[in-house]
């Protein structure tokens, strides 16, 4: 197998080198940034259009059905001849369908889980337990017995320093308020 060398890079080798390689990346970025800006623009402007075009055919077919349910109370029994629950009829399938079961429960969920687990039937409830990553990395901060006992059970504070260069977003102009020369305040 052969190694594959990557192109050798040219460092800057001075400070106005770098001031211009950091300009490129700053004009670059704010660019990228408009694109990204544009293109939210862009999907919400379509998003929007195709909702306005598709709300009146939505609420169309909204009342079609609300006409055909009471038809069908009356006739799917004879379309179906008592066999079916459905049938395809110009193009459509129509009928009634068995919906997902959900589960009910008296009151809210808490209420539930005491219900559950005052009956010994804590077979049906779930624990999840996770790591406090938050507290580990907390408690290894100190010099405390706790602390040495993580390290002894190989936990440890993870970090590296990585090299990163960030734009500086442009700031916004201050705007401040000015007495007009006829007592009024106007924005300056």
């Amino acid at each position: 197998m052969t190694r594959r060398k990557s192109p050798a890079l040219q460092a800057p080798q001075t400070l106005e080198e770098a001031i211009i390689l950091l300009a490129t990346y700053a004009a670059i970025s704010s660019e990228l940034d408009q694109i990204e800006v544009d293109r939210a623009t862009a999907k919400a402007q379509i998003d929007a259009t195709a909702d306005k075009m598709a709300a009146p055919m939505q609420e169309s077919l909204k009342q079609i059905v609300l006409r055909l349910r009471p038809w069908w109370a009356v006739a799917g029994d004879t379309l179906t001849e008592g066999k079916r629950k459905s049938i395809e009829l110009a193009g459509c399938l129509l009928g009634i369908r068995t919906s997902t079961p959900k589960l009910g429960y008296p009151g809210n969920e808490q209420n539930a889980v005491g219900l559950l687990s005052k009956a010994d039937l804590d077979a049906y409830l779930r624990v999840k337990t996770t790591l406090d990553k938050q507290g580990l990395l907390k408690a290894l901060t100190g010099d405390d017995p706790i602390a040495a006992q993580l390290a002894k059970l190989g936990f440890a504070r993870r970090q590296r320093e990585e090299f990163f260069v960030d734009r500086i977003p442009p700031k916004e102009p201050a705007t401040e308020q000015v007495e007009a020369a006829d007592g009024e305040e106007s924005l300056a």
